[in-house]
């Protein structure tokens, strides 16, 4: 995965790209939760809780019905730091939904600004820490 996204700022947006997509995919496929996991540091609080969340549908048999998530906007802290990367994403609303079509929940539409705090590895990037962010981007 190195190679795909290097330790660039381009790199690094390319990455925090990448892990909402395979969040939006973990939410419609639970059986994609390992992928998202496996792009998170294990520290990472706020990974932990959307893959808690996705396994918590799993075990209730349901998924969501739609894309959850898309990226509108992103942005580095900088050229020599590219740990970092401001990110709004767009949740989509949906549905949470069993096997059958019952929903068990609904999505509500929102926009969050989040600051994306990664580490590079041995195997490229991880995401270590979001929290929300006030700043422009």
């Amino acid at each position: 995965m190195a190679e795909k996204y290097p330790e660039t700022p381009a790199g690094a947006e390319a990455f925090v790209r990448a892990y909402w997509s395979t969040y939006d995919e973990a939410c419609q496929k639970p059986s994609k939760v390992p992928d998202l996991k496996s792009l998170a540091q294990p520290e990472c609080a706020s990974c932990k809780r959307l893959s808690d969340e996705i396994e918590g549908w799993v075990k209730k048999g349901a998924h969501q019905s739609g894309p959850s998530a898309r990226v509108l906007k992103l942005k580095s802290e900088s050229e020599t730091d590219p740990g970092v990367v401001f990110a709004l994403v767009d949740q989509l609303p949906g549905n949470v939904v069993t096997a059958d079509g019952k929903v068990i929940d609904k999505i509500s539409a929102q926009q969050v600004k989040m600051a994306m705090t990664l580490t590079w590895t041995d195997s490229g990037w991880k995401v270590a820490r979001i929290q929300p962010y006030e700043g422009e981007l």
